[in-house]
């Protein structure tokens, strides 16, 4: 198995909070740290803060209007709940 070194500069200053990261970890674990970091961040959901806030918009309209729904009709909201948990699971919460 062959082995690839991958060298990289951190500014001091714009990249201080990295710099302390890495001195967390002991030089031997410190590749080791970073293919964590990296791996976790390439399979990350890549959801924008823009789409988890729509998410969220549609969700409180969802309970807005199944409130009123519930309170107009005296009806069960099994059917809001459904699509709320729905709207809930794509959020990964």
């Amino acid at each position: 198995m062959a082995t690839l070194t991958v060298s990289f500069s951190l500014d001091t200053e714009r990249d201080a909070d990295l710099a302390e990261w890495l001195k967390k970890h002991e030089r031997r674990a410190r590749s080791a740290a970073i293919r964590e970091k990296l791996r976790a961040g390439i399979h990350q959901d890549s959801s924008s803060l823009a789409d988890v806030l729509a998410e969220l918009r549609e969700i409180k309209r969802m309970l807005r209007s199944g409130a009123t729904a519930q309170a107009n009709a005296g009806q069960d909201d099994d059917l809001a709940s459904a699509a709320v948990k729905g709207k809930l699971a794509d959020l990964g919460l």
